[in-house]
């Protein structure tokens, strides 16, 4: 948290364990496990009028070695 309404906010995602389906011929499409399947995502958050946070900036880094087990 910061002031004026701001926060920060990092995280990882292990996208080996997400897929997506193609729903014209039901066919799953899942992301082998590699180094590059460990994302870092570092995010800047505001909170708006209504109170609400809301993403300001999202940046992401493939394969970082701090998500890495």
């Amino acid at each position: 948290m910061r002031d004026g309404g701001k926060a920060s906010l990092v995280y990882c995602e292990d996208q080996s364990k997400a897929f997506d389906m193609y729903l014209k011929d039901r066919k799953v499409n899942k992301t082998p496990v590699t180094e590059k399947s460990y994302v870092l995502y570092t995010t800047q958050l505001r909170k708006n009028d209504k109170g609400v946070w809301a993403i300001t900036k999202l940046m992401s880094e493939r394969g970082h070695d701090q998500c890495r087990p």
